[in-house]
């Protein structure tokens, strides 16, 4: 009587069992790339991502969260400075920050996506002069537009105006995440200590009468030890040390980025 034979039944030879075995752990792969563990998902294979090291991906995750730190100080500080605002005319609050945070306005074109050359350089003047003008009595555009693009401009050099970062890249340079800090902390000092000939502030910050709103002082600090993270974390990756410049910050001259 013939017997019949199952559908699941082992390969008889290896060479089989070789292939059976592969086409199982493929199919794996494939079925786990498509599935996700509660909300998170992975994001979808790139071939960039095997041009970066760890410490690339985690200079992108820095820079977008000084970016978000950065784009919510200047929110505050337009919705407590509203003239500013309005010296631009019939102009949104959603859509002045979106001209400065949106355009891509600092952020370097190459050559090709294998070439670091930068072969157009960032338009605009030095963002040391753009935040001086905030202090400045001949100065009457808006202030806060002219303090929120100095210090993206300022941020955005030290991370040589690139959002993206692979192993071939030009290195970052740690002097220039320092001075940055450097001048924020300046720039705060400024807005504390210096006044309009009238004796009001030039930014309206954390005093509201009585009440004190230190919301923008924290922001500020948080910049301020993101790019003092990052200092330290490229001058280890790179084995080379920072030169602590010996100024005070009364001085109120910004350090060169």
């Amino acid at each position: 009587m013939d017997v019949m034979k199952s559908p699941f039944q082992c390969p008889s030879s290896p060479t089989s069992a070789i292939w059976l075995l592969c086409v199982i752990g493929l199919t794996s792969i494939l079925a786990g790339c498509g599935t996700k563990t509660g909300n998170i998902e992975a994001r979808p294979f790139s071939i960039n991502s095997v041009m970066k090291s760890d410490l690339h991906i985690l200079v992108e995750t820095h820079q977008r969260q000084t970016l978000n730190y950065l784009r919510e100080l200047t929110v505050k500080l337009y919705r407590r400075n509203p003239r500013e605002l309005n010296k631009t005319g019939r102009v949104s609050l959603h859509s002045r920050v979106g001209e400065l945070f949106d355009s891509g306005r600092h952020i370097a074109i190459t050559k090709s996506a294998s070439d670091n050359a930068v072969s157009e350089i960032i338009a605009g003047i030095d963002p040391r002069l753009t935040l001086d003008q905030v202090f400045d009595v001949k100065f009457q555009d808006d202030r806060v537009y002219a303090l929120a693009d100095g210090l993206h401009a300022m941020v955005m050099r030290a991370y040589n105006n690139k959002e993206s970062f692979y192993l071939l890249d030009q290195p970052l340079d740690p002097q220039r995440f320092h001075n940055t800090a450097r001048n924020i902390e300046i720039l705060l000092w400024r807005l504390k200590s210096e006044r309009r000939p009238d004796g009001s502030p030039w930014l309206v910050t954390n005093a509201t009468g009585h009440q004190v709103n230190l919301s923008y002082e924290r922001l500020f600090g948080k910049l301020i030890a993101q790019m003092d993270m990052m200092a330290v974390m490229v001058a280890q990756s790179r084995n080379i040390q920072i030169k602590n410049l010996m100024r005070q910050v009364a001085s109120a001259v910004f350090l060169p980025v």
